[in-house]
């Protein structure tokens, strides 16, 4: 099922992951290149695609949200430290809190 909360929170979820793996513009490329196939292969509505984009949107700037959060709050020597952070969560409850 789609065009509901679940497929929003889909959508939004994995923009922030994909943000956090590897960078905006790389999530944002995916994030397009899927909503072109989901035009192309399964006649998605433009209003449809327009609410995924702006989902995406959202995820990304989720991602940057808990980025600028986590680093204000650590300091200069942990920085390149292994830590060991949940991303699942901190992205869920950043969606879910708003």
């Amino acid at each position: 099922m789609w065009n509901n909360e679940a497929d929003a929170f889909k959508h939004t979820f994995m923009q922030a992951d994909l943000t956090r793996r590897f960078g905006a513009a790389a999530a944002k490329y995916f994030g397009d290149r899927h909503e072109r196939q989901g035009n192309q292969s399964m006649g998605q509505a433009k209003g449809e695609e327009n609410m995924d984009r702006w989902n995406n949107q959202a995820g990304r700037e989720i991602a940057q949200e808990i980025k600028e959060e986590y680093l204000k709050n650590m300091s200069k020597t942990n920085l390149f430290q292994k830590h060991d952070i949940n991303w699942d969560d901190l992205i869920a409850k950043k969606l879910w809190n708003g």
